[in-house]
């Protein structure tokens, strides 16, 4: 008997092509938010080795960072995850086009800065990604 399947009999639960930019995003929202308590700490000890170690919290952030450079993201929480990185640049703070690139950016900058502020609105709960599948 010839049997009919649907479309996607076969097809296991969609894996996320950006398995290890996501990994590597726990790992970066955990050292960011260490910085931040370092911060905090700071501000009522301004000691030498309050300030280092502040700095080896930086320096291994920004070491995840680097890696988020050269990892091409091909889904949405992918860019999410690169565009976050890009906030930890600058301190969490919006950036405008203006500012990076000077009075009068052209066009391409602004919309390129927009996209940027759009997908760090974007908000993901947390339980949308479970190890390398993405459930809706």
């Amino acid at each position: 008997m010839n049997e009919r399947k649907s479309p996607t009999h076969g097809i296991a639960p969609a894996v996320v092509a950006d398995a290890e930019l996501l990994r590597l995003r726990a790992e970066f929202e955990r050292l960011w938010s260490a910085e931040d308590v370092l911060s905090l700490r700071f501000l009522s000890d301004r000691s030498d080795a309050a300030s280092d170690a502040i700095d080896a919290a930086v320096n291994t952030t920004r070491a995840v960072v680097e890696k988020f450079e050269v990892m091409r993201a091909t889904t949405l929480l992918g860019m999410i995850v690169k565009v976050r990185a890009f906030s930890w640049c600058h301190s969490n703070d919006v950036v405008t086009a203006e500012e990076l690139f000077g009075p009068k950016p052209s066009t391409e900058l602004r919309l390129m800065m927009g996209i940027m502020r759009d997908l760090a609105l974007i908000e993901v709960p947390a339980a949308t990604v479970t190890g390398t599948e993405v459930r809706p």
